[in-house]
């Protein structure tokens, strides 16, 4: 139960940077499209819409099918739409890989947290969420000084192939180490 824990963890942290990490890329993105800043928040504004929209539904699909069979179909296709986007030609492309992007996260984060708490005995519950919540904490600190290094460094479409290298290495380390835990 420790380690789904720290999968949890590591998987929302990696998913961090193309989350909370998009901000440091707009000025980037805006410059190579040709487009304003306010024109280019859609590349965030996608994303965060898609996974409010999916965010419930996606939870009771892994409450039917299982939650790490979903979280994990949502991480493969998260990585996958983060591939793509590293090939966006347009602004219009990258706005509807990232809404794209926000419905398969939405998949994974509601099931990989069911699957990481729910392995805990119900006295324990309250401290692996605030593990969780804290592991978290430390990312949102970490991730943006991360992304704007590498944008920076090596271009914004980097990160997104960086965050989804991360992404899979924990996703295939999820996938074969972890075995659904019964209702």
């Amino acid at each position: 139960r420790w380690r789904a824990l720290l999968l949890a963890v590591a998987w929302l942290n990696a998913t961090l940077i193309p989350l909370i990490g998009v901000p440091v890329l707009l000025p980037a993105i805006s410059e190579e499209f040709g487009t304003s800043i306010s024109a280019t928040a859609w590349v965030a504004l996608a994303y965060s819409l898609a996974m409010a929209g999916a965010f419930m539904p996606a939870s009771h699909v892994g409450d039917l099918l299982g939650h790490k069979r979903v979280a994990l179909l949502g991480s493969y296709m998260e990585v996958a739409f983060m591939l793509v986007i590293v090939l966006a030609p347009n602004l219009a492309v990258l706005v509807a890989l990232r809404f794209g992007q926000g419905i398969f996260h939405s998949l994974a984060v509601p099931n990989f947290n069911v699957f990481a708490i729910g392995g805990f005995p119900q006295e324990e519950r309250g401290k692996a969420s605030g593990l969780l919540g804290s592991g978290i904490g430390v990312g949102m600190l970490v991730v943006p000084l991360f992304v704007g290094l590498i944008t920076d460094g090596l271009g914004w479409r980097w990160v997104f192939f960086i965050a989804s290298a991360i992404t899979l290495a924990i996703t295939v380390w999820g996938s074969l180490m972890f075995q659904e835990a019964p209702s």
